[in-house]
């Protein structure tokens, strides 16, 4: 939960909720993940060292799955991480016969919306507020086709 402590202004959720929810939520979410069937989380480790991660589910429109909670750790940024973990999640989605990935990210994140971009995805025009005044997030789109290299 090192992305939620160190850089929670990007993320939908504050550690604080994440850590009011209750144990038996955390371990349904891990094994509804772990069977992959409409959710799944990615993770880049380098020995016993969590280097990134990332979770997609299958969206609520057909043919669509959205990325959420990347994150790499700044020591292992630059390393093509980022990318290999959409990739992942690209695949998954084709595997379940989506054509389209979306995500969004806060408006204050540049470094991530420039790796979405570079990476295949364009901002949609769509935005949503976070709660308790935390700024906006922008909906970001692409081709499941444009992110599998």
């Amino acid at each position: 939960m090192r992305l939620l402590r160190e850089e929670a202004d990007f993320f939908s959720a504050s550690w604080e909720d994440a850590a009011a929810r209750p144990d038996d939520e955390w371990r349904a979410s891990a094994r509804e993940a772990e069977m992959g069937t409409t959710r799944t989380v990615f993770i880049a480790a380098e020995g016993d060292s969590w280097l990134g991660v990332v979770g997609c589910y299958l969206h609520d429109q057909p043919g669509s799955a959205r990325l959420v909670s990347m994150w790499v750790d700044p020591v292992a940024r630059r390393r093509g991480i980022a990318q290999a973990l959409v990739t992942a999640v690209a695949q998954w989605a084709a595997e379940r016969g989506c054509d389209q990935v979306s995500l969004v990210v806060h408006e204050r994140n540049e470094p991530a919306w420039r790796l979405y971009e570079r990476a295949g995805f364009r901002e949609t025009g769509q935005q949503e507020e976070l709660p308790h005044g935390r700024g906006f997030k922008r909906l970001y789109s692409a081709a499941v086709v444009d992110l599998v290299r």
